[in-house]
């Protein structure tokens, strides 16, 4: 099964991390168009934690252009974007998180996880 990726997209004059949804064969949410008031907690869902994570991240990178507007994170530079796609993977793979509610008890019932499988 393919998994949505999170993408360098050029633009006339800088780049952007935006999602590429396989589901939809379409582009999905950039990064940063998320304000931090609506980014809450850290989400149980790990399609919305690999979100929030590269929205806290990518605001921190160097490089990263000031937001107008509200607007998505911009950088001038594809050096700078590459920066932090990288440091985003990274926070996605070393990143401990708790195990959701529901994959206790099920872990607990004798359920086991797919391999490669991910909270």
């Amino acid at each position: 099964m393919a998994k949505d990726k999170l993408l360098i997209v050029k633009n006339d004059y800088d780049y952007q991390l935006q999602w590429w949804l396989v589901e939809d064969d379409d582009m999905g949410l950039t990064i940063g168009e998320m304000q931090d008031s609506d980014l809450g907690d850290e989400p149980e869902d790990r399609e919305e934690w690999e979100n929030w994570v590269a929205h806290k991240i990518a605001a921190k990178t160097a490089g990263v252009l000031p937001r107008r507007d509200g607007g998505a994170f911009l950088w001038e530079t594809k050096r700078g974007v590459e920066q932090a796609l990288k440091q985003i993977k990274l926070a996605w793979k070393t990143q401990a998180r708790e195990l959701p509610e529901w994959a206790k008890k099920a872990l607990a019932a004798g359920w086991k996880a797919p391999k490669g499988w991910k909270p």
